[in-house]
């Protein structure tokens, strides 16, 4: 950089550089010298009027902080980079990065900011039919997932024309819920329950090959193994009547459901979007070990707040099908009731209350016969003085234990009535 500006080379390559070279350090991990590149390409654009340049700059050291978490400065600077690409119909940019490009008009259009001018930016270098697939995108994918969809986006992106984009999101947790590219599947497309069932055990084993025999026994448990495999066929030709109907693919190399002798499977890629692959990714997020400091308090009690806003509910309601399902949908729920106590703590202790309380009543609801989760809601009470919400809560969990399941309450519990009550 030092023989770049001694050359002074004049039509600002000087600052361009600056930018690229912040562009590098950033995807090299070195965020500290990435921003001192970038700010410096930016004062220097300023000082010059570059704009293009300095609207180039903004969108890297944007995508920078939203890297970096800080989302303020993030959005300050994309907002900054549009308003220019607008004001001056920028498209092209000298320190382009397809990956930085991509995610800047991908928040743009979740964001609002200019969403028309991204979706042409993003026609300038891909094509319609690619700029709708990241629009529909745009509208649903989680915020902290764009960056990394972005870079797979732009490292496996092929422009021959002919190339259908389409994602699929599903939701598992609750009554089930299936998209195609933003478009909901209504539960009057499916020609029977099995069907759809059929796609969603599949979902739930996304990522792994699925036998044909372990579908056939599990869906039609009570014919013989050819009248099974025959049924399995039948349903397997509806569903993908139905997602081709939505823009799915269903054949060749880019299928939804991909068939080999094997059996069937689900990619867990970029064509899917799950909410039980979320909600795992955050609980093991959330189970690495971090400092004792008020930030990564923060930190961890937001993304508790993400996992318990993503369980609906028990997952796969109405489809019972196969023990997977039974053993995944206790194994989540656990974790959920895990999930709520840890966030319930970091309410009592920021004063929030109410917060805490409802988060232990839905964890209660969910699970009525936990002990611990009883225990916690038992001790809120107490902490503020309802002593008679705490004592009802006693006995008419006592009474649920006894009534129905023929068991005697913990006596952490009766201990803990008896010191306040």
């Amino acid at each position: 950089m030092t023989l770049i500006r001694k050359a002074s080379p004049g039509m600002m390559v000087y600052e361009i550089s600056l930018s690229v070279m912040g562009a590098i350090a950033r995807e090299a991990g070195e965020f500290k010298q990435a921003e001192r590149y970038l700010l410096s390409s930016i004062k220097a654009a300023k000082a010059k009027k570059g704009d293009q340049i300095l609207c180039g700059a903004c969108f890297h050291i944007a995508r920078l902080y939203f890297a970096w978490g800080d989302m303020e400065k993030g959005h300050q600077c994309l907002k900054q980079a549009m308003d220019l690409a607008v004001s001056h119909r920028y498209f092209m940019f000298w320190d382009i990065h397809m990956a930085t490009m991509v995610e800047m008009a991908l928040r743009s259009m979740k964001y609002g900011y200019y969403a028309n001018h991204a979706e042409e930016m993003l026609i300038k270098f891909f094509d319609h039919k690619t700029a709708e697939y990241l629009l529909a995108r745009a509208q649903t994918i989680d915020e902290s997932q764009i960056t990394a969809f972005c870079d797979d986006f732009v490292a496996t992106y092929q422009r021959d024309g002919g190339d259908q984009r389409y994602f699929v999101k599903a939701s598992l947790f609750g009554k089930p819920e299936i998209s195609v590219n933003g478009t909901r599947i209504p539960d009057t497309e499916w020609k029977t329950k099995k069907v759809k069932g059929l796609l969603e055990y599949l979902l739930l084993g996304s990522g792994s090959t699925i036998s044909k025999e372990v579908l056939a026994e599990t869906f039609w448990p009570g014919c013989d193994g050819k009248s099974a495999l025959a049924s399995l066929r039948t349903a397997l030709y509806h569903l993908r009547k139905v997602l081709a109907k939505y823009n799915a693919e269903v054949a060749g190399p880019k299928a939804f459901i991909f068939e080999t002798r094997e059996g069937l499977q689900i990619k867990d890629g970029q064509a899917l979007e799950l909410d039980v692959h979320e909600f795992l990714r955050l609980y093991k997020e959330t189970s690495q070990p971090t400092a004792p400091t008020a930030q990564a308090e923060q930190k961890q009690a937001a993304l508790l707040e993400r996992m318990v806003a993503l369980y609906k509910g028990d997952l796969m309601v109405g489809n019972d099908y196969g023990d997977l399902v039974l053993v995944e949908r206790e194994r989540l729920k656990t974790i959920y009731i895990e999930a709520c106590q840890k966030l319930s703590s970091f309410f009592v202790k920021s004063g929030e209350h109410s917060k805490a309380e409802d988060l232990l009543r839905n964890a209660l609801a969910a699970e009525p016969y936990n002990e611990n989760v009883c225990l916690d809601l038992l001790d809120l009470y107490m902490s503020q003085g309802k002593n008679s919400r705490a004592t009802k809560l006693y006995y008419s969990f006592k009474k649920r234990l006894e009534q129905e399941l023929d068991i005697k309450i913990d006596h952490r519990l009766t201990q803990a009535i008896k010191k306040r009550v």
